[in-house]
């Protein structure tokens, strides 16, 4: 799903990306898969402006994988920190 604008998502060569969603929302947020990486099944999301999310180069994510930039996240965060 895409929502908001101006979003990158850049998947390299070599990349198999068998099962999942990827998840836009805000603005100027960014997805990077690195050359050779294999996703079994993930839910990517960005949904803070400006965030980012990197996956190196012949990274390996099994199944069942959430990988989640949120402003409600960093909130759980700082409060029970």
């Amino acid at each position: 799903m895409i929502q908001g604008n101006n979003h990158r998502l850049i998947i390299d060569k070599g990349v198999v990306f068998n099962k999942g969603q990827i998840w836009f929302e805000d603005h100027d947020c960014g997805i990077y898969i690195g050359v050779g990486s294999t996703i079994g099944e993930a839910f990517l999301a960005v949904a803070k402006s400006g965030s980012k999310i990197f996956i190196g180069e012949d990274c390996m994510f099994s199944q069942g994988i959430h990988v989640v930039i949120t402003d409600s996240l960093l909130s759980w965060i700082q409060a029970n920190a």
